[in-house]
């Protein structure tokens, strides 16, 4: 799907084609970021920021899961943020988080377009290159965003959100990940007048399901090459409409509508002899399949000759200034994740450990971690205890800071990463404020916990939770007026998984409760109305 405001049809490319600018700050690409490219051949990376967003709170849906051919459908009731988060997946794994998730399919779209697929249907008469004709485009993953926002999830939000939460305007292609059952479809792109290009992708309802989760990544990869080709001045080919005369258009077939038959183009993902038609069925032979990119297809992507003239055309010109560069190695870019508030606590009290998770970071072959305390209001000025961790040899991963540097409760840090891959131009900073209390009364909660309850209640409570692990797990309701709690589940083991539960509490007065739950010391409530 595509929605395109004021847009110049660019024409297939004629010309060889040149990318960046001669580096001058009146270049119009933008100035030094956009280096001169004139070879063809050089790999243009393309800036690219991921964003998740999230329901305010706790989501609860029922879910089918139809992915694997030998065992019947059968569904479940899923409770969780209802997205990937900056610790987790969303379904209670906390090895696997948004940050990794986000450099796992931006790798694998890229892969898509480093490996090129011949293309399968063609055109008679015209001359194709012998082999698939290279890309060389490649996204540069330049920020993961987390956006908790109820207003993503109403059906005319696009704009909206990409007003508020929109990355170096003009600069970077947004791709805003979502699961929003409404959405409909797997994704949409957007540009206005060839510039401002942001992509939505509604994928997450792909991962929800078990079986379908290694396959769900590959999938919003394509998803991701389909959108950005729109944004890219790429349209579908099954129409004949696509300014291009090496993408065949669709196979006409006899479409039935109710009794009638009228002719249609078909856009054929896979083969399928069971889908009916009059006489002529759509993709019931091989030669009608496509395995364009530009077609919804299950297949290893194909982009033609002239897709890749027209792609590189929209680079060469509104597109100018999402090139970050044209080198011949993959920039490296620093990311990285501190929980925070967190808690600094005494020995006694089971002490503290900052973790600070940089898997995110990418292509960096040394880093550097410097930490100071500063001023909430002025976070670029450090005020005290100042730390310099030198250049250290290899690729970040999990890093305890505690064992680096003191934190003292009830103190504002700033937490800066320099990354660098010696083999390819140019660093990358990441920064973080990170704010300690002093607040250890209870352990951190495991990360996955999520609990929701039907709101307003009446004489039967319904509770939904998801156990990330197994543990001991207590609820109960505490009335906010009077103070008296009522158990429901008195600290029973329950093992991982998404639970349902209904409660019989006719007998307790109208009025404001909480539902508190107790899990594995992480205590969590849930303010709800009985009638």
């Amino acid at each position: 799907m595509f929605f395109v405001f004021f847009q110049t049809i660019a024409q297939p490319l004629e010309n060889p084609f040149v990318c960046g600018t001669d580096g001058s700050p009146s270049g119009p690409g933008g100035g030094p970021e956009n280096p001169i490219c004139t070879d063809p051949a050089s790999v243009r990376y393309v800036r690219i920021a991921v964003h998740y967003l999230l329901r305010e709170d706790t989501y609860v849906e029922t879910i089918t899961d139809n992915c694997n051919s030998a065992i019947p459908p059968y569904s479940f009731t899923y409770v969780g943020p209802g997205n990937f988060t900056e610790t987790n997946d969303g379904v209670g794994n906390p090895g696997y988080n948004g940050f990794q998730h986000a450099e796992n399919f931006v790798g694998i779209a890229n892969e898509m377009l480093a490996d090129n697929q011949d293309h399968w249907r063609k055109t008679p008469g015209v001359n194709y290159p012998a082999t698939p004709p290279d890309i060389n485009i490649q996204y540069l993953l330049v920020g993961v965003y987390f956006h908790r926002d109820d207003e993503a999830f109403q059906p005319t939000a696009g704009l909206n959100i990409h007003t508020k939460y929109d990355v170096g305007s003009n600069t970077v292609i947004d791709v805003y990940c979502l699961h929003y059952p409404g959405f409909g479809r797997d994704g949409e792109a957007f540009e206005f007048g060839g510039f401002n290009k942001f992509v939505f992708l509604n994928d997450y309802k792909h991962y929800l399901k078990p079986y379908c989760r290694e396959w769900s990544k590959i999938n919003t990869a394509r998803s991701m090459n389909h959108e950005i080709g729109h944004t890219l001045n790429l349209i579908h080919t099954w129409s004949g409409l696509d300014n291009c005369n090496d993408t065949p258009e669709g196979f006409l077939y006899d479409h039935i509508d109710g009794v009638n038959c009228f002719p249609r183009r078909a856009n054929c993902w896979t083969y399928d002899s069971s889908e009916p038609g009059c006489p002529k069925k759509p993709c019931d032979e091989w030669f009608k399949i496509s395995n364009n990119i530009m077609d919804y297809n299950h297949w290893d992507p194909a982009w033609t000759e002239c897709q890749i003239g027209r792609m590189n055309q929209n680079l060469l010109g509104n597109g100018n200034p999402y090139i970050h560069s044209c080198n011949g190695c993959a920039p490296s870019q620093a990311f990285f994740y501190v929980r925070s508030p967190q808690a600094v606590c005494p020995p006694q009290q089971g002490g503290s450990n900052v973790i600070l998770n940089g898997q995110p970071s990418i292509n960096e072959n040394r880093y550097l971690i410097e930490i100071c305390e500063v001023l909430a209001n002025q976070p670029n000025n450090c005020i005290a205890g100042y730390f310099n961790s030198g250049w250290q040899i290899g690729a970040l991963g999990n890093i305890s800071l505690s064992t680096l540097y003191t934190f003292q409760a009830n103190k504002v840090y700033r937490i800066k990463l320099t990354v660098d891959n010696t083999e390819c131009p140019g660093s990358d900073v990441h920064e973080q404020l990170l704010y300690t209390t002093d607040d250890c009364t209870y352990p951190p909660p495991p990360c996955c916990f999520e609990m929701a309850a039907t709101n307003p209640f009446g004489s039967n409570l319904t509770v939904y939770y998801n156990a990330p692990e197994t543990g001991n797990l207590n609820l109960a309701l505490i009335n906010l007026t009077t103070s008296v709690t009522t158990t429901l589940y008195n600290s029973s083991a329950v093992t991982a998984g998404f639970y349902e539960q209904t409660f019989q509490v006719g007998q307790l007065p109208s009025g404001n409760y909480a539902l508190r739950a107790i899990f594995n010391g992480g205590i969590y409530t849930k303010n709800i109305v009985k009638l």
